[in-house]
């Protein structure tokens, strides 16, 4: 009876840690991201002159590798993740963008993000058809020239891979916020 009893009480001390692991796993997705409004699109233009003097005060960030191809369509987001290497430059991107009404660095990134997403669709929409097929067929690795190393064919791979995800999130961007970066196009481009 005591063994049973013991038994019960270890299954019921575990439950709330199951509970924990189940909950983690499944409240980030019900969260949904803000919705990107054009205040929103039109404070995170205005934060760039500030986040692009970072480099002036921070110059190690000058050493980032920039020459590797990302994912386009996170190519804020992975700009920040780099940061964590520099806590002092993340801090004050975070202070930066605070006072444009951002939550934090991650925000602002997420946000940078959609916009990208949105005007890579905007651009695709505004494209003519044989341009854009074109465009995509070019970007087939079976149009690879054959005389090229394989370090040159890896690199050409690679920016293949990143452009396939610039187009699958330009058409995956959301119409909301398509909406909200139309009116901005000028002012994006200008950047």
């Amino acid at each position: 009876m005591k063994n049973n009893l013991q038994d019960h009480t270890s299954r019921l001390a575990t439950l709330p840690l199951a509970c924990f692991f189940i909950l983690s796993l499944i409240v980030p997705a019900l969260v949904q991201a803000a919705p990107l409004t054009e205040q929103r699109v039109q404070s995170f233009i205005e934060t760039m002159e500030d986040t692009e003097s970072l480099e002036d005060e921070f110059p190690e960030l000058a050493e980032m590798d920039d020459n590797e191809v990302e994912d386009m369509s996170q190519i804020f987001t992975s700009s920040v993740q780099k940061l964590d290497k520099h806590p002092e430059a993340l801090e004050r991107l975070n202070e930066l963008t605070q006072q444009y009404g951002f939550s934090n660095a991650r925000d602002w990134a997420d946000t940078g993000d959609r916009i990208f997403s949105a005007m890579m669709a905007i651009n695709l929409q505004e494209m003519p058809a044989n341009q854009r097929a074109r465009m995509e067929q070019q970007s087939s690795p079976e149009n690879m020239p054959r005389n090229l190393s394989e370090a040159q064919k890896a690199e050409i791979q690679q920016m293949f891979s990143a452009m396939q995800s610039m187009l699958k999130a330009a058409e995956n961007a959301p119409q909301s916020d398509i909406d909200a970066v139309r009116p901005h196009m000028d002012q994006l481009k200008s950047m």
